[in-house]
């Protein structure tokens, strides 16, 4: 964390973060204040691609196991 902070603090790069060691993050902690860093409370996962598959998987696998079948597993790809 520390490199992060120095790149960080010398504009050497950008960053988004969303996912933390404590939770919540501490009101004083370094990267609050850091520039070129954009915080998210662990909701980087929140496209509009993936609610949309998550819904439609939803949707199917109710309709499966309403008609009486067994439901398939999904693999990441």
């Amino acid at each position: 964390m520390k490199m992060l902070l120095e790149a960080l603090h010398e504009r050497r790069i950008q960053a988004v973060l969303d996912v933390f060691n404590e939770k919540p993050l501490p009101a004083n902690h370094p990267s609050r204040t850091a520039p070129n860093v954009v915080l998210t409370p662990h909701v980087g996962y929140g496209t509009y691609e993936n609610y949309e598959t998550f819904y439609r998987n939803s949707i199917e696998n109710m309709l499966v196991f309403l008609s009486g079948t067994p439901i398939r597993r999904y693999v990441s790809e």
